[in-house]
């Protein structure tokens, strides 16, 4: 079966037409061709989408958005080795363990979902934007593993223990938005971002909505024994 088969596969199974389109976006029921008649980026935006056994043969996909569908087995993934980008956020994902052998992921979205353990990315060492929102998590260990993270959605879950960020010095957009924090770290002045007390999404450290009794740094000079940073 070549790429444009499954992709009339596909559409029997949704129950709607995918558009040949020049770029994929987040709400997109989509698809990207190269010249070799190779589907290169897809989407499928909302189509109640469960079973991604399909998907195992457009082994050219860069860049994949499956949001808000029905999806719970990601084993047909696999084998798609070249993705760079997976959007999988507002799906019934548990296990997310087939997910260990796309080692050319840079950005990855799983909000929503049911994960718990995320150990399985440890070895996606060219991540670099992971979103892991409204979610059940509490143990950040495995990120400690992933120094090339430069932006990183937390929002929502379960988090109080931010030991395993210290390390993530590329980071430049850290949202906690909504997660049990109550003391801050004062190693978390050494980070060169602004801390953000507001609903923001875009820029520094976001701790808006986390019962805090002793944020470090105060909006101003970092206090001492940290580093000496101007927030």
């Amino acid at each position: 079966m070549n790429d444009l088969e499954v992709i009339k596969a596909l559409e029997k199974t949704i129950g709607k037409e995918i558009q040949r389109l020049e770029a994929v976006d987040w709400n997109t029921i989509g698809f990207v061709l190269n010249q070799q008649g190779q589907v290169t980026e897809l989407g499928l935006y909302d189509c109640k989408l469960s079973d991604l056994s399909p998907l195992k043969e457009l082994k050219q996909l860069t860049i994949l958005r499956l949001p808000n569908n029905q999806i719970n087995d990601l084993s047909p993934l696999k084998e798609l080795k070249q993705l760079t980008a997976l959007y999988l956020y507002n799906n019934q994902i548990s296990d997310i363990s087939p997910l260990r052998e796309l080692k050319q992921l840079m950005t990855l979205f799983l909000g929503m979902n049911q994960i718990q353990d995320f150990s399985p990315l440890e070895k996606l060492k060219e991540l670099n934007t992971f979103h892991l929102g409204a979610g059940k998590i509490y143990d950040l260990s495995t990120l400690k593993e992933l120094k090339e993270l430069t932006i990183l959605y937390l929002w929502g879950n379960q988090i109080s223990d931010l030991s395993p960020l210290r390390e993530l010095r590329k980071l430049n957009i850290l949202v906690l938005i909504n997660n049990p924090i109550e003391k801050l770290p004062e190693w978390f002045t050494e980070f060169n971002m602004e801390i953000q007390w507001k609903d923001s999404w875009d820029s520094g450290i976001t701790f808006y909505d986390n019962p805090l009794k002793s944020p470090p740094g105060g909006g101003g000079e970092a206090r001492e024994g940290g580093d000496k940073e101007i927030f």
